[in-house]
């Protein structure tokens, strides 16, 4: 069946795709990635060091903003199901009625494995060029 005017196809310049790579992808701004290294005199044990996304916006909390030495944390401390970390004033009143208020944190776990989207050496469909 040959193409009719009405059905011709679209114009594609030659040397042009309708997929291109992707090195990889972006993450939500939230995520902050603490990757794996080993522990010095360990060939086994790790702690998760805290990494940075190209053109990530700095973390809002004091917990996780840019340190000058590296920060680290525990394996032992981070659990498959995440983790949240809330911070808020506490208040008290002592015997001699004298009033106590300092900034508290509590840890609880976190909601399930979560899903960044972040992926590497994709291929996108971009679709035919009109």
């Amino acid at each position: 069946m040959a193409l009719t005017d009405k059905q011709a196809a679209p114009f594609v310049p030659a040397g042009t795709a309708d997929i291109r790579y992707v090195l990889g992808t972006t993450v939500p701004d939230n995520w902050k990635p603490f990757v794996p290294v080993h522990v010095n005199g360990s060939d086994t044990e790790i702690r998760f060091q805290r990494a940075r996304m190209p053109g990530a916006k700095p973390p809002f909390g004091v917990l996780l903003k840019e340190q000058a030495a590296p920060y680290f944390i525990n394996e032992e401390e981070i659990p498959r199901s995440g983790v949240i970390v809330t911070r808020s004033f506490q208040r008290t009143r002592w015997l001699n009625g004298k009033t106590f208020l300092w900034i508290g944190r509590t840890k609880e776990a976190g909601k399930g494995e979560g899903w960044s989207n972040l992926k590497f050496d994709q291929i996108e469909d971009i679709g035919i060029i009109e």
